[in-house]
């Protein structure tokens, strides 16, 4: 929905720009703890636990579309016009 128009497009990158920021500062904290715990673990031990961070933050990053979906359509009808 926010190809629609100028105007959807920017409200979509405003609106999740403010989503991002703050899962940003909570997955920075999040992503630390066991990535401390990991270190001077073996190798194998270190990926593994990387990796499910990693995809923790993808999966957190991808479902931050939902919210900014229902912004838009809170916001503007199907044309894109402000509601």
């Amino acid at each position: 929905m926010s190809k629609i128009n100028k105007e959807t497009w920017e409200f979509a990158h405003q609106y999740c720009g403010k989503i991002w920021w703050i899962l940003g500062w909570v997955l920075l904290v999040l992503s630390s703890i066991p990535l401390v715990y990991v270190i001077g673990r073996n190798v194998n031990t270190v990926g593994i636990v990387g990796g499910i961070v990693v995809a923790v933050q993808l999966l957190t990053v991808f479902c931050s579309i939902i919210p900014v979906e229902r912004a838009l359509k809170e916001n503007f009808d199907k044309d894109g016009f402000r509601q």
